[in-house]
């Protein structure tokens, strides 16, 4: 075989093998930047799904803080304005014997706040405590009773069985509210001349009853504050029964479950 035919091949041989290392790095980054794209594909995907995923956290944030103040407002207000409009129910009562200028402007004054709280509850119904910040759980509920005890014509009683816990910031709020929204409801419906608040200390729970001695009722229709005091309980593991038959008061009876089981001093 003459020389210059095995140089010619050998050649021959690099090149193809020069021309074959190209193509595998060609086909090698075009692999490679397949795979690149794929993974910028999936990687935006994500992203698009993040950025969806945190709109609904803000969204459902938004919610529960809207829901928060409206349940506050419902609290608050439709608490203040109840009892307003029950003390001035006594003071027109009494007016009746004496100064008639007195009694129109009283009328007057009931009528403002009976619109009050229509305008309220509409709010609330669009939309959908401060009391013991500064003073402990028991302190603030006999507060709350002897204020409901001077307003209407009902005596309110107030009875502590077992030794009180400490609770947690939530659980107080919740005893609060359930006692006040109890006391607002069995003012406004159950025509009653006693109310019972009772808190039941066990080892492992926390029993709240409210119960009045006024008319009853056989069906029991759960309205806003109501449906309200059975998701704050809700949260905190508890549950809720209100009870009522006509001529036999109502009850509402609350069982939370402890956390702490710390015994006040």
């Amino acid at each position: 075989i003459p020389l210059y035919s095995i140089r010619s091949t050998l050649e021959s041989l690099n090149l193809i093998m020069v021309i074959l290392f190209f193509q595998f790095l060609i086909q090698s980054k075009i692999k490679e930047n397949k795979e690149f794209i794929r993974v910028n594909n999936e990687l935006s995907d994500k992203l698009y799904q993040l950025g969806i995923l945190q709109e609904k956290v803000e969204e459902s944030a938004r919610l529960k803080e809207r829901n928060r103040l409206a349940h506050e407002i419902h609290d608050i207000l439709g608490h203040s304005l109840t009892s307003i409009s029950i003390a001035i129910e006594a003071c027109l009562e009494l007016s009746k014997k004496g100064n008639s200028e007195l009694h129109t402007r009283l009328e007057k004054i009931k009528r403002v706040i009976n619109q009050g709280l229509t305008d309220v509850r509409r709010s609330v119904r669009e939309l959908k405590s401060d009391a013991i910040a500064k003073s402990s759980l028991l302190s603030a509920l006999e507060g709350l009773i002897n204020d409901a005890s001077s307003l209407g014509d009902q005596s309110v009683g107030f009875i502590i069985i077992g030794n009180a816990i400490d609770l947690d910031d939530d659980e107080e709020q919740t005893v609060y509210r359930l006692v006040q929204e109890s006391l607002t409801n069995s003012f406004k419906h159950s025509k009653s001349s006693r109310i019972d608040v009772t808190l039941n200390y066990t080892k492992k729970h926390l029993l709240v009853q409210i119960a009045d001695d006024g008319v009853g009722c056989d069906i029991i229709r759960k309205h806003f504050g109501l449906e309200h005091i059975e998701e704050r309980l809700a949260l905190l593991g508890g549950s809720v029964v209100f009870s009522s038959s006509l001529g036999c008061g109502f009850q509402t009876t609350a069982t939370i479950p402890l956390r702490k089981g710390v015994t006040l001093v």
